[in-house]
């Protein structure tokens, strides 16, 4: 019921955080081309897609556009720019904001809701064609495979056709905002010979990776499950180092506020036991050298040099080396007995949640510090111990 409880309360509070506003400097431009400056709330691509929220310069009242209510607004600080724009594809038919990624002779746009991406070139006639990237589902000899259309590519040398240098290098572009807007900028200088394109997209989306050393101070719980260890056994917590190293990838498909962070921790743990008995006072010992593999959504608030953060995902654990043995202590002697050989841990799996502080240092690198607690349950099942094990470890790192 805690676990359950703690997931909830988790998962919350991330929901909270990622609703929370997040007002950057830009501007509005209005449907008759008038300019006002202010405040856009910034919440990603989806968001973004939908409502236009903006506080005008000198005012404190909040204001919602949405798609056909303004030409379009843009944020000043990484370029981001949408418009509205009527389109006409087979998921959508409707005036939409669209992100404004290259303006020239051909026009490229970027579109995105939940389950639907697309990129739109427009001519100077304003035709609008859509650049599209589905699954395709084959069958052979019994075998399903999923590969991509590459429709995209048909479209562009037929857009591009008065460009005939072009098609080289269309067969050779990928589905991506830079790398269409290489493209589009190629088209653009082919058959312009002095106007210059303007690209919009400062700051292409392109995939961040940091590695972050880790060292930090565990606490975990033992809760071994046989017929011989017997459930009344109180074995006391575990209070160890821990070293590791953590990767934190900002894919590109991904919200900028959003990453996947994964992390190897290395922790030595021991493990004391007692078990009375009106007979003998017995004592358990079980040792355990772990590697911790995670792999979670990571949640960075957007604003100030310290960012908290949220965790949420899965993890393995998988033992590098384990003992068990238990003494007993009899009033006139002291009998020792070794369970490793048929009492091995195993691997187990489970949840991991956590939260934490990225401290910014410099302009490229941040001190990111967690406290991640985990519950893992055995995957590999054995015949005399089932092992469920809670953690909770804080860690320190650098990101390079």
């Amino acid at each position: 019921m805690r676990l359950k409880l703690s997931v909830f309360l988790f998962f919350a509070a991330v929901s909270l955080s990622i609703a929370q506003s997040d007002f950057r400097p830009g501007y509005v431009i209005s449907n008759s081309q008038d300019t006002v400056f202010g405040q856009v709330d910034y919440r990603g691509d989806i968001r973004n897609m939908k409502v236009c929220t903006f506080i005008p310069t000198g005012q404190a009242t909040e204001k919602e556009y949405y798609p056909g209510d303004v030409y379009g607004y843009r944020y000043s600080d990484n370029g981001k720019f949408y418009v509205s724009k009527f389109i006409d594809t087979d998921e959508v038919t409707d005036t939409v904001f669209v992100e404004f990624l290259l303006e020239g002779i051909s026009n490229l746009y970027y579109y995105e809701q939940p389950q639907y991406a697309t990129y739109l070139v427009e001519q100077e006639n304003g035709e609008i064609y859509e650049l599209t990237n589905e699954d395709v589902i084959s069958e052979h000899e019994g075998k399903v495979y999923s590969t991509k259309s590459q429709r995209y590519k048909g479209v562009l040398k037929y857009a591009f056709a008065d460009a005939p240098d072009i098609s080289s290098r269309i067969s050779s572009t990928n589905y991506t905002h830079e790398s269409l807007i290489k493209v589009t900028k190629q088209y653009h200088d082919y058959v312009c010979d002095g106007e210059q394109c303007v690209i919009y997209e400062k700051n292409v989306r392109k995939g961040k990776l940091n590695v972050v050393p880790l060292l930090g101070y565990s606490i975990s719980s033992f809760n071994p499950k046989s017929s011989f260890i017997k459930d009344d056994v109180s074995y006391d917590n575990s209070s160890s180092f821990a070293f590791g190293v953590g990767i934190d990838w900002q894919a590109a498909w991904l919200n900028e506020k959003l990453s996947i962070f994964s992390s190897l921790i290395f922790c030595d743990d021991q493990y004391i036991g007692k078990q009375d008995n009106p007979r003998w006072n017995r004592t358990y010992n079980a040792k355990s050298s772990t590697m911790t593999l995670n792999a979670a959504l990571k949640y960075t608030y957007p604003k100030g040099k310290i960012q908290p953060t949220f965790y949420g995902g899965a993890l393995s654990v998988f033992e590098l080396d384990n003992e068990l043995s238990y003494v007993d202590y009899y009033p006139t002697e002291t009998k020792e007995f070794d369970l490793t050989e048929p009492y091995p841990f195993g691997i187990q799996a489970g949840i991991v949640l956590g939260t934490g502080l990225d401290i910014s240092v410099g302009e490229k690198n941040k001190i990111v510090t967690q406290i991640l607690i985990s519950r893992t349950w055995p995957i590999t099942e054995f015949e005399f111990l089932r092992l469920e094990r809670t953690r909770a470890v804080f860690t320190v790192g650098y990101a390079l």
